[in-house]
């Protein structure tokens, strides 16, 4: 009971610290249009949703693949079947993004990603600017990996921008319905 009281008094505390603050609010958007930030957690699970998703998009392929090719179990096949799934969910991952700022997850967490204006971003901004380039710094030997764990912990700033948003001048808002 007194862990219950003290998460609720906690939530009540900070019941606007999702609200952008008006320093923050003036740099990003020219406009006097006001955005709710979406929560660090909301960001989080929505990443981890579509790795789930990812690779469920990998999995069954592949084992469908593999079981259709004499029925055992063939690594070739389910390989084979694994990439083709993952490609074909990235494809669809970018689509989703083009057209809708969201992925599965952050269609599902009710989050989107906007651009300074606070308008809906395309295909350039929203996949290569946000996706690919990081993508391919992370790759980079010895410090690709330290950068991307440098991009996750930006989400601590104030304006809770990773650098991935700092590139692509975006930001991560919840949907209002």
């Amino acid at each position: 009971s007194d862990s219950i009281d003290s998460i609720l008094n906690e939530n009540s505390e900070n019941v606007n610290e999702d609200i952008i603050p008006d320093e923050v609010n003036k740099l990003f958007v020219e406009s006097t249009q006001k955005f709710i930030l979406a929560s660090r957690l909301k960001r989080l699970f929505a990443r981890l949703l579509d790795g789930v998703f990812g690779l469920v998009s990998a999995l069954i392929p592949g084992f469908v693949l593999t079981f259709l090719s004499d029925g055992n179990f063939d690594p070739e096949s389910f390989l084979l079947g694994g990439v083709v799934g993952i490609i074909c969910f990235c494809i669809y991952q970018w689509y989703l993004l083009a057209t809708t700022a969201q992925t599965i997850g952050k269609k599902y967490l009710k989050i989107k990603i906007v651009n300074k204006n606070g308008e809906q971003a395309g295909f350039f901004v929203n996949v290569v600017l946000r996706e690919w380039v990081m993508g391919l710094i992370g790759i980079i030997p010895a410090i690709g990996g330290i950068i991307q764990i440098v991009n996750i912990l930006f989400i601590f700033r104030d304006d809770r921008k990773c650098i991935h948003d700092l590139i692509a001048g975006t930001v991560v808002v919840s949907v209002i319905e």
